[in-house]
């Protein structure tokens, strides 16, 4: 599992605040998602980390 982006105020190694990746290797294969989110940065990393943990418990249940 890895996160990482840009979660504001301002950009981050080119990257506009609220683009974030999130990656999952459950056994069978890595998933990737890139998210643009909005918000204040402290919304932005709990809205990263609420889809991190989606995609892991997806990974763990077989889902795509």
């Amino acid at each position: 599992m890895a996160v990482t982006g840009s979660g504001g105020p301002s950009a981050q190694d080119g990257q506009e605040p609220g683009t974030v990746y999130v990656a999952v290797d459950d056994g069978a294969g890595v998933h990737v998602q890139r998210l643009d989110l909005d918000g204040e940065p402290s919304e932005i990393c709990s809205r990263s980390a609420e889809r991190t943990l989606r995609l892991l418990l997806d990974g763990m249940r077989g889902q795509p």
